[in-house]
């Protein structure tokens, strides 16, 4: 009977996971709608600089680095590793406000943002000991995951396939090719940056699941 208890709990434990990935599918599906009907309506403007797909990712870049801030207040144990994650969402925001804070700060501008990646990662450094454990639990965790996804989709699609000289190589039409770039290349972003937020929510359930497996394991 216990068997059958423990087995029911693993089960239900695994449908939630499944549940909430289909629902991370369906809001990324829901982004990209919204951004075709932005573009109905919008035209060319949509992923112009500092237009509204870019403040559409700076919203989603803020919101990953809140989410991960909050959750390092809650989750002691991982901490240092959730600051530095914040960090690095904070220090991509920067870079998409790069025009304004040429403006506020004209020497520095969004490199101001570093600042929000070494205070945490010293911090790390100083307490390495304590870092070392959750860094493992951490690379064993779905957010991880969902982070590695984000980065390739950012770094290796977005920048590949929004490269101008490899657009130049394979679209005719060089009247356009420009509007073309902001658009593969912002469209994109924004799946990545979405998956980044997606990722410091599923933190929350993810690093919570780790703890539990941790103290059944230690009683």
């Amino acid at each position: 009977m216990l068997g059958g208890d423990m087995k029911l709990e693993m089960n239900k434990g695994a449908l939630a996971i499944g549940v909430r990935q289909i629902l991370y599918l369906a809001v990324c599906i829901c982004a990209m709608v919204l951004q075709h009907t932005v573009a109905y309506h919008c035209h060319e403007d949509t992923c112009a600089e500092n237009g509204i797909v870019e403040n559409m990712q700076l919203m989603l870049l803020i919101g990953a680095s809140v989410v991960f801030f909050v959750h390092a207040l809650i989750h002691r144990r991982e901490k240092t590793v959730l600051y530095i994650l914040s960090g690095l969402c904070a220090l991509g925001a920067c870079r998409e406000m790069d025009r304004v804070l040429d403006e506020l700060i004209p020497v520095v501008s969004w490199k101001v943002g570093v600042l929000f990646v070494i205070v945490p990662v010293v911090f790390a450094f100083r307490h390495i000991k304590e870092v070392v454990p959750s860094l493992e639990r951490f690379l064993q965790s779905r957010c991880f995951v969902m982070l590695c996804c984000a980065f390739t989709i950012i770094l290796v699609l977005g920048q590949l396939i929004g490269h101008k000289p490899y657009l130049k190589a394979v679209i005719v039409d060089m009247e356009h090719l420009g509007t073309i770039k902001e658009m593969v290349e912002e469209s994109i972003e924004t799946i990545g940056y979405l998956l980044i937020l997606l990722a410091s929510i599923e933190s929350f359930f993810d690093l919570a699941t780790i703890d539990r497996e941790v103290v059944d394991s230690v009683s």
